[in-house]
């Protein structure tokens, strides 16, 4: 018997490269270890050590009101039950110290409340503030007193009462109650003022008639100007009165504008209380603030009538306000869940028109790029193709096959848009515009984004079609695998800035290019890119286009969808360009800062978030151009390269790069920070930059355009 030499070669080749497979997994393995044990060695290296202070965690650091505030003690420090406060050593330079009163809950915790009276407090000290102070906690224990107080050099970056949608919602709920309740109810507008509460207006009857017979002087016209109502003269009126009256502010008051004037008074009037008292208790308890005045109305219990003691001309006097029959308020958690759903309305309806403007611009450099015309007919040049594409898809039928699962077959492009459209959640536009600064933002994203692989999988399967089924598992096997290097080389950022908060993120970076962290050091500016190519592969675009090969798998995953749920697919996929420049944009370009402009300016003033929206807009847009560019310039791998690329490359590297990250912290002498930030710049940001626009012109200088004759 003799053995065929084809047959013979074929199996040493298998053996060969099986064996160099099996070689290369043990190597991989083999690093994964190894880096895993130099990540726990420089993780325990950097929280290992003795507490240096006896206050060691103080959270949440972004501080709303209504939130519990803990403040947790090295060890068994505290004495449940005695009197204890909690100080900011540090809320604004020249200030004095901000005390707030706190309570201890376990030997090892203490907790205090955001409430208003802390918001007024900080609201004098100039509203929204960033401090880096230390915190104090002091107990009274057996008449001595004892202080427990944070490490002097590591002090607490505290976010106290942000410009936010949870913000807006507590004013909106707060005006509300007011508008609802209390003070429309009793017919009352009050102010503090030093002693209690200034009664600013009380409704109170107005005579139409006699209010024209007294000052409309003949011609009688049924107006009454400033000079017939005798300003400031005997039996005239004030200058309160009347602009209270001239809605319009022309100084002349018509019949029209006091028709809404009450015809009865008010219950705060009938009982006596008038302009200018001063109210200084109800029941016995005095009064600083309306909130404390509005509370004592709540409930069901207590007195049906309230006694309230007011000063009227220096003279002390009480009257009477009844307790029952007040309406109902606006439950606040509804008023947040409008507000909410309002936010909701406001980013959602942009996103098909980001995607939109995405494809015509797409088709445009792509045009440009082939020397041929885009689109160019529908809107002002072109513009508006997106718009006719749109109502073709939607007015097209909506086909299911009939051997398909219906509800998954229907639900899949709609959960992938759900992925795509909460990213916009925790996006951070500007200091002002964020949805919601979560402390877990960068996590949230991560998450989210894998609702896409879901979809896609779940479309592919539920559409009964080989062609389908295969795309979805290509799409599994692609945009799982890439999701790996990408979450770790966002680690290494979430590192830097001791956050996940995207807006902590962008906080902790500068507005010049050498403060941004993709300049922070040579493992950072290799993880912008390697983050950059796995979302290029997440977002299957080109060159990883592989669950939607055309040329074999006839469309891929959504090859039997039709109309607008297969416009879904491609309208989340140029959405994703725009996530894919902002996300990148927020954790290595800086975000919205401004440069040459400190974080607190850029936050007070209104022109300056504008700005700092239309600096991280052109960071997107500049993202979104490049990724179109290697779209039409660069082939489709395939599935071994892509593959190899991920499991042999991506992931060793961007695990060894986090590592190095970790390892450049802790080991980086701050005096040598800002040379390293300098040097990254000049070799990673100015070198290559120059070296592309030499490049440019060179080429530039050696083209030359062809035209052709119409005419021939």
């Amino acid at each position: 018997m003799t053995r065929h030499p084809i047959r013979g070669a074929s199996l040493r080749c298998s053996s060969l490269a099986y064996s160099r497979t099996r070689r290369s997994s043990r190597l991989a393995l083999l690093a994964a270890r190894v880096s895993g044990l130099l990540l726990l060695a420089v993780l325990a290296a950097c929280s290992g050590g003795p507490p240096d202070a006896a206050i060691r965690d103080f959270r949440p650091l972004q501080i709303e009101r209504d939130d519990k505030v803990i403040v947790e003690a090295s060890g068994d420090l505290f004495t449940v039950g005695a009197p204890t406060t909690v100080t900011f050593d540090k809320i604004k330079s020249g200030a004095v110290p901000l005390t707030v009163p706190g309570r201890a809950v376990a030997r090892s915790r203490v907790l205090f409340d955001a409430d208003r009276a802390l918001e007024r407090a900080i609201a004098l000290q100039g509203g929204h503030l960033v401090v880096k102070t230390g915190i104090t906690v002091e107990q009274t224990v057996e008449g001595q007193k004892k202080e427990f107080k944070s490490a002097a050099s590591n002090p607490f970056e505290v976010d106290l009462f942000p410009h936010s949608l949870h913000k807006v919602a507590q004013k909106l709920a707060d005006r509300a109650s007011r508008a609802a309740g209390l003070w429309t109810w009793l017919g009352l507008t009050v102010e503090a003022a030093p002693g209690g509460l200034l009664v600013k207006d009380v409704v109170t009857k107005f005579d139409h008639e006699g209010f024209f017979s007294r000052f409309d002087a003949p011609p009688l016209d049924g107006k009454v100007t400033a000079a017939e109502a005798r300003i400031g003269q005997p039996g005239g009126m004030t200058e309160g009165e009347f602009a209270r009256l001239d809605h319009d502010g022309d100084q002349v008051i018509a019949d029209y504008e006091i028709v809404e004037e009450p015809v009865s008074d008010g219950i705060a009037a009938s009982a006596g209380l008038a302009r200018g008292d001063l109210i200084v208790s109800v029941d016995g308890k005095a009064m600083a603030s309306a909130d404390e005045m509005a509370g004592l109305w709540k409930g069901s219990g207590g007195e049906i009538i309230l006694q309230v003691g007011v000063q009227r001309g220096g003279k002390p006097a009480t009257i009477g306000l009844p307790r029952f029959g007040r309406p109902t308020e606006i439950p606040i958690w509804l008023i947040f869940g409008l507000c909410m759903a309002a936010a909701a309305t406001l980013i959602a309806l942009p996103v098909p028109v980001i995607g939109g403007l995405i494809v015509v611009w797409e088709r445009k450099i792509s045009a440009w790029m082939q020397s041929r015309v885009g689109p160019n007919r529908v809107g002002p040049n072109g513009w508006l193709q997106w718009l006719a594409d749109g109502l073709k898809l939607i007015m097209k039928e909506d086909l299911v096959p009939a051997a398909a699962d219906p509800y998954l077959f229907k639900a899949s492009p709609y959960l992938a848009f759900i992925g795509l459209f909460l990213v916009f959640m925790v996006l951070p536009f500007t200091g002002w515009f964020i949805v919601a600064d979560l402390n877990i933002g960068l996590l949230f994203i991560l998450s989210v984004t894998s609702l896409m692989v879901v979809s896609i999988i779940m479309g592919g399967w539920s559409s009964n079609s080989k062609w389908s089924l295969l795309g979805g598992m290509r799409s599994a096997a692609q945009i799982i695998s890439y999701e790996l290097p990408a979450s770790v080389a966002l680690l290494g950022i979430a590192a830097l800035a001791g956050s996940l908060s995207t807006e902590t993120i962008v906080g902790s970076q500068g507005g010049a290019p050498w403060n941004w962290f993709i300049f922070r050091n040579p493992f950072t500016f290799i993880a912008f890119f390697i983050y950059f190519i796995s979302a290029l592969a997440e977002g299957n675009r080109t060159p990883f286009d592989l669950p939607e090969a055309e040329s074999e798998l006839v469309s891929g995953y959504n090859t039997e969808y039709s109309g607008f749920r297969f416009s879904l697919f491609p309208l989340v996929e140029w959405v994703n360009l725009f996530v894919i420049g902002a996300v990148a944009g927020t954790l290595f370009l800086g975000g919205w800062r401004i440069p040459g402009v400190s974080l607190a300016s850029q936050d007070a003033s209104g022109w300056l978030q504008l700005a700092g929206f239309l600096v991280f807009l052109f960071k997107i847009l500049t993202i979104v151009f490049v990724i179109i560019w290697i779209r039409w310039t660069l082939p489709r791998f395939r599935v071994d390269q892509m593959m190899n690329l991920c499991w042999k490359f991506f992931i060793p590297i961007s695990f060894a790069l986090f590592i190095g990250t970790l390892v450049f912290i802790w080991l980086l002498p701050p005096w040598l920070d800002m040379a390293v930030r300098i040097v990254t710049f000049l070799v990673g940001g100015c070198a290559p930059t120059y070296i592309f626009i030499k490049k440019v012109q060179y080429n530039r200088s050696r083209y030359q355009e062809l035209r052709l004759n119409p005419l021939l």
